[in-house]
């Protein structure tokens, strides 16, 4: 049989080829979708499109990916907090098409609206956290509790290795700023000497 016309669909593209928002977005995507199957099965979701609406809005405008991230969610906050203060859902529409309303299906109601404001508030604090010299174990949990055990885990694999290799080149040179991370975690093997230093950390990697 003669084959259908068909166009190959390009490979996709490494995190270190995208831009911060377009990462920032996966992983705020990537977070929803755990928060309403784990807490929120019954309610409908924030969409993709208006979520994608609003990062492209708020986008270049840091200078790391997790600056970028803590960034979005702080301004998705500050949208969703200035509808509430008026008692009203926020509204959104294509600015490439007027008659295109973002906000069409979501929020239904105020209460909907409350319930993303709250794990949006709880997501930032999370975030902050995560950017404090905490060490490796308790990172790796928030990691998992906001993205999911195997990107979790992915990350703080790839980063203790990246710390190890800089550690066997540099003869003890450290990682600076924020790609520093603590490098002690159970289930991911480490020498003792890397076990005994803590450093701060960049918490995302190629997972998504």
């Amino acid at each position: 049989m003669e084959k259908a016309d068909a166009t190959p669909v390009p490979d996709q593209a490494p995190a270190y080829r995208k831009s911060r928002a377009v990462i920032a977005l996966q992983l705020i995507k990537r977070w929803r979708n755990l928060v309403y199957e784990r807490r929120h099965k019954t309610l409908k979701r924030p969409p993709s499109v208006l979520l994608a609406y609003y990062v492209a809005t708020h986008a270049n405008q840091t200078t790391s990916l997790a600056d970028e991230l803590a960034h979005q969610v702080k301004s998705m906050i500050a949208v969703l907090e200035a509808a509430e203060r008026d008692g009203k859902t926020v509204w959104a529409f294509n600015p490439m098409c007027r008659e295109d309303e973002l906000t069409d299906r979501w929020p239904c109601d105020l209460d909907q609206q409350r319930v993303f404001i709250g794990e949006l508030t709880t997501l930032a604090g999370r975030l902050y956290r995560l950017q404090q010299n905490i060490a490796l174990p308790e990172t790796q949990k928030i990691l998992e509790g906001l993205f999911g055990e195997r990107p979790a885990r992915t990350v703080i694999k790839e980063y203790v290795e990246r710390y190890a290799d800089e550690m066997g080149k540099g003869g003890g040179r450290y990682l600076t700023g924020a790609d520093r991370i603590p490098a002690a975690v159970a289930a991911i093997p480490t020498t003792p000497a890397i076990d005994k230093i803590a450093l701060q950390h960049k918490f995302f990697g190629d997972t998504l």
